[in-house]
């Protein structure tokens, strides 16, 4: 298995661990990680991982591929390796499976009226005497991802392979877990 840090202007906006044996990267929908990003091809890449190694393959992509800063067709990664997609750095990171740690549990558990409710009481202590208006709040959004997890969010997120990618340089606040949700997607509203 293989860790993958997602990075946007130095910046590490996602987090992916590949499990799977064929992962495909680009700015279309149906790829397992969706970069939103016009520089990305709609099917931009595709990693081949094994349990002894991790292979980028560039699928014809307008833009390119690029590992430690040559254009490749095909390359097989190893540890440290900088891989541009677009305006995106990915970086690699090998995971001895006795050392894989499982998701955190959240720290805090609440319910949508709850977070409502903190919000609105913040903005009365700070002298406001009515609820906030929806562009103040610091979660606008909240969505449910595959795993069942409930997120909370500053901006509209988009939807990548399992759960919601938040792009932008703004909050994603984990809420609470519930069970497994295959109709996750359709979870997604404003606050």
């Amino acid at each position: 298995m293989y860790n993958l840090t997602i990075s946007h202007n130095n910046k590490p906006v996602d987090e992916y661990i590949l499990r799977q044996e064929i992962v495909t990267i680009g700015r279309g929908g149906e790829n397992d990680i969706q970069l939103i990003d016009t520089t990305v091809s709609q099917r931009h890449a595709q990693f081949l991982v094994s349990a002894d190694s991790l292979f980028i393959i560039d699928m014809d992509s307008t833009n390119g591929t690029y590992v430690n800063g040559q254009r490749i067709t095909r390359h097989r990664l190893k540890n440290g390796d900088q891989v541009m997609i677009g305006q995106h750095q990915l970086s690699f990171d090998d995971l001895d499976p006795s050392e894989e740690v499982d998701e955190q549990e959240p720290t805090l558990q609440m319910s949508r009226n709850t977070i409502e409710q903190m919000l609105f009481h913040s903005q009365n202590k700070q002298g406001s005497s009515s609820p906030p208006p929806d562009s103040n709040k610091a979660i606008n959004w909240v969505a449910q991802d595959q795993n069942g997890v409930w997120w909370g969010f500053e901006q509209q997120p988009v939807p990548d392979s399992a759960g919601w990618a938040n792009f932008q340089d703004t909050m994603k606040l984990k809420l609470k877990q519930e069970s497994p949700n295959p109709g996750w997607r359709e979870t997604l509203h404003k606050v």
